[in-house]
């Protein structure tokens, strides 16, 4: 992802095809919805999310740009993610929760538990 949106004058490390230029970063910074804002979002929670550190990840599915993810917290509780990395709504199957849909380059989480589940972020 170039810095901005324009070609530069000095020699790159990799060449930079004009087209990529609309994906900048400059490009997209203000641009709420893109995917530079979206990754920001992601990270962001992320790093404010250190209870995820202590419990392995396994990948319930990947389809379509689409990724499930869950961690089992304790026997009775899991924390399941669904984050859509394309540029179109998905719909996707979240274990015990059904189907649900989200936008594009929008992620979700969910507490779960034997009696009930949470939605607990979202983008």
């Amino acid at each position: 992802m170039p810095w901005t949106s324009t070609i530069s004058t000095e020699a790159t490390w990799l060449p930079i095809p004009e087209d990529h230029l609309s994906r900048s970063v400059q490009s997209q910074n203000d641009d709420l919805d893109s995917v530079l804002n979206f990754a920001r979002k992601l990270i962001k929670w992320r790093k404010e999310s250190h209870w995820l550190e202590a419990v392995p990840l396994k990948m319930v599915h990947a389809t379509n740009g689409s990724l499930v993810l869950e961690r089992i917290i304790a026997q009775e509780h899991k924390f399941v993610a669904a984050i859509n990395g394309s540029s179109n709504s998905l719909t996707v199957e979240i274990p015990e929760v059904g189907q649900v849909t989200l936008n594009a380059y929008e992620f979700g989480g969910w507490i779960i538990d034997k009696k009930v589940s949470q939605k607990i972020i979202s983008s």
